[in-house]
């Protein structure tokens, strides 16, 4: 296991490194992965800037209710 890509969380749960202009925006990520999310709504510029990951769409709140509405 790479540390360098990869920081341990208080409840022992590894993130990968994704976000590499805001390494805490990589919780989001992981948290979306674990829950199997369809798409994470967010205003954070970072976030937005990569448009998904994984096959998790990143979208602003106006998009999102194009979207989902």
């Amino acid at each position: 296991m790479n540390v360098a890509k990869q920081d341990l969380t208080p409840s022992g749960v590894f993130v990968p490194r994704v976000v590499p202009t805001d390494p805490d925006d990589d919780h989001v990520i992981a948290c979306a992965l674990a829950a199997r999310a369809d798409a994470i709504v967010s205003g954070d510029r970072d976030l937005l800037e990569l448009g998904q990951h994984q096959g998790i769409a990143i979208l602003k709140a106006s998009d999102a209710l194009k979207r989902f509405g």
